[in-house]
């Protein structure tokens, strides 16, 4: 059926804005880049319907496709969970399962939709007591990679004082700033 849709979309007739119809050719990649704006577009609703600053819903975007691989990895693509969030029943959750705890893959949460993804993301946040992202701006991806690492988000526990400590932290920031750069030019 996918190849069937293909083979029907190879060409899009499109209008332009003087009205006449040019031929563009559809292409795997095309079609993985509409998806993500698609994505992308229902993070930044939710996030919005939350009043999440502007800059922030950057940041969180970036933190999705980054955690995400562009939202073409198996906990995305199979249980919905774009921000690879594991669960843990001690907090209010959107997560799916039978006895309060995830059923997908190695303890990670599993999403209705990407949309509840967001949501818990953000009730996630909210009790782990990172900053309130809906009145404090963060600066930049390296301040909110340290905020991660410090709430122990991602990576190994490490003394901050060690060069592991500050190389995960870095390669955090970077994939972050990479994708930040990828859709905006925020930053």
């Amino acid at each position: 059926m996918k190849s069937v849709i293909l083979l029907l979309l190879l060409f899009i007739p499109i209008v332009s804005k003087n009205n006449s119809i040019k031929k563009t050719i559809v292409t795997e990649e095309n079609i993985k880049e509409t998806k993500s704006l698609c994505i992308q577009d229902s993070i930044r609703l939710v996030l919005e319907r939350e009043n999440i600053l502007n800059k922030n819903i950057e940041l969180l975007i970036a933190q999705s496709e980054f955690e995400s691989g562009r939202y073409s990895n198996h906990l995305t693509k199979k249980y919905n969970n774009i921000f690879s969030i594991m669960h843990y029943s001690k907090r209010e959750t959107k997560s799916l399962g039978r006895y309060g705890y995830a059923e997908g893959r190695y303890g990670y949460c599993v999403y209705r939709s990407k949309s509840e993804s967001v949501e818990d993301a953000i009730l996630y946040y909210r009790f782990m007591n990172y900053p309130r992202l809906d009145s404090i701006e963060i600066a930049s991806p390296l301040d909110f990679a340290i905020l991660l690492k410090r709430k122990r988000y991602y990576g190994h526990y490490t003394d901050p004082k060690t060069k592991e400590y500050w190389r995960e932290v870095y390669i955090y920031s970077a994939g972050l700033k990479r994708h930040i750069d990828d859709t905006t030019k925020v930053w």
